[in-house]
């Protein structure tokens, strides 16, 4: 973010960081995949407090957010 190299990363995260000017797109370069993400956890013991409030936290971002990413012009 400084000038000094190039990275690769999803578009619902770095688009925000594109519009700012803080990245800048290298081309109209683009890769997409049918992969997903998975949350999971184990059924063999309880998860700690700290644990069910980031797995609840993610459960509910998830809820409330479109994870598409932003239409490329």
């Amino acid at each position: 973010m400084a000038g000094e190299g190039v990275a690769m990363g999803y578009a619902h995260v770095t688009a925000g960081l594109i519009e700012q000017g803080l990245l800048s797109p290298l081309g109209n370069w683009e890769y997409t995949t049918d992969q997903g993400y998975h949350l999971v956890w184990s059924n063999r013991s309880e998860l700690s407090a700290n644990a069910v409030i980031v797995r609840d936290w993610i459960l509910d971002a998830v809820r409330h957010t479109s994870l598409k990413a932003p239409a490329r012009s």
